[in-house]
């Protein structure tokens, strides 16, 4: 993907132990290993995550001053064999179950659960399980209710949370920096909706001179349009960052068959003004591209057509878009790139904007990739 649009990540062990996931081991297990790691190496850091979570469990009444904590991954064998466990001492476990883009399996936080209990009557250990994702999932009210599941504010431990730990103590612990920038990469540091748009569309040199409201705001821009998609991720797209402002969607094999143009499409918030094609775009804006590859064998520019005559001058979401395209000359293969703007402003000021994203990501998805009936 050219670097315009696509999230050049920081060089660091752990990013590139992610990407090699995609084949053995998987992102979720290699995620787990890389914290796993870092957790043992910085024991204050293992030590307040341990804290963070069980200051949470309402039966735990004691803290647990100067006890280390020992991580062990994947310490169990047989049917129920959760990523990872926290111990300290005789006092408390904590047993992990670590969750990326899949779903809960098949009464799998119940089968933990009875777990723990077992563990718990069988050791004279209390075991707690906490259940990490990148995002509240829809569990079943009893784990809630439940002494042995962590739980805050209504809802089960989030990466995130791991992440405001590491966030807070990156500087002054440079051992950490490459977790850190792994957490960055892959959205898992905290996020939060802005107040206004500014911090949002703040533009600047670093990462510092951004701000940290700034950078919050841009992680809850890229989390809304990813959760816009999500019915899309489990039918097997790829997402990422696009630059520092959005989020881009690659299709998998099986969606490129019947669309081999198709190269990924980018959904972001721009700041400034811009004319592509002739035409003056609104700024701010929300913007999607549509990037169709061009070769002897597929002319991509009957493909722009279509989409120009499908969606110039139609609403989405109750909002028209400016719509227009370019072409980007490249070697063997050009490209040739659909652009559709919508006016930030009047999205924001109506409140509109995470509930437009939902309706804007999930169309022009299935435009590609329609949900099968009766999912």
């Amino acid at each position: 993907m050219d670097s315009n649009y696509r999230h050049n990540p920081p060089s660091n062990p752990s990013i590139t132990a992610i990407r090699a996931s995609r084949g053995k081991l998987g992102p979720e297990d290699t995620l787990t290993n890389l914290v796993a790691y870092a957790l043992a190496e910085n024991p204050d850091i293992a030590y307040s995550w341990a804290m963070f979570l069980l200051s949470h469990v309402e039966s735990q009444g004691e803290m647990f001053d100067d006890i280390p904590v020992e991580v062990s991954v994947h310490p169990y064998s047989g049917k129920v064999q959760p990523d990872m466990t926290m111990t300290l001492g005789n006092r408390a476990r904590i047993v992990f179950e670590h969750k990326l883009d899949s779903p809960e399996g098949f009464d799998q936080v119940q089968r933990y659960l009875d777990f723990c209990a077992g563990e718990s009557r069988r050791t004279g250990i209390p075991h707690f399980l906490a259940f990490v994702a990148p995002s509240p999932h829809n569990l079943v009210g009893s784990h809630y209710k439940c002494d042995q599941f962590v739980t805050m504010d209504g809802r089960h431990p989030l990466w995130a949370d791991l992440g405001g730990i590491i966030e807070g103590c990156v500087e002054e612990n440079p051992g950490i920096r490459g977790l850190y920038e792994l957490f960055d990469y892959m959205n898992l540091l905290p996020f939060e909706m802005p107040e206004t748009l500014e911090p949002l569309l703040r533009v600047a040199g670093t990462i510092e001179e951004l701000g940290a409201d700034a950078v919050k705001a841009r992680r809850w821009f890229y989390y809304t349009v990813r959760e816009a998609g999500k019915d899309a991720i489990e039918r097997g797209w790829t997402v990422g960052a696009s630059g520092v402002l959005g989020c881009f969607f690659e299709p998998p094999d099986r969606v490129r068959e019947q669309h081999p143009q198709l190269r990924w499409l980018v959904f972001e918030a721009w700041p400034r003004p811009r004319t592509i094609g002739g035409v003056r775009m609104p700024a701010p804006s929300i913007f999607v591209n549509i990037t169709d590859s061009e070769t002897r064998e597929n002319d991509a520019s009957r493909n722009i057509e279509g989409l120009i005559q499908r969606f110039r001058g139609r609403e989405i979401g109750g909002y028209t878009p400016k719509v227009s395209y370019s072409r980007e000359p490249g070697g063997k293969r050009s490209t040739r790139v659909f652009w559709m703007f919508f006016d930030l402003n009047k999205i924001w000021e109506k409140g509109d904007l995470e509930f437009f994203m939902k309706v804007l990501v999930s169309e022009m998805l299935n435009l590609f990739d329609p949900p099968v009936e009766g999912e």
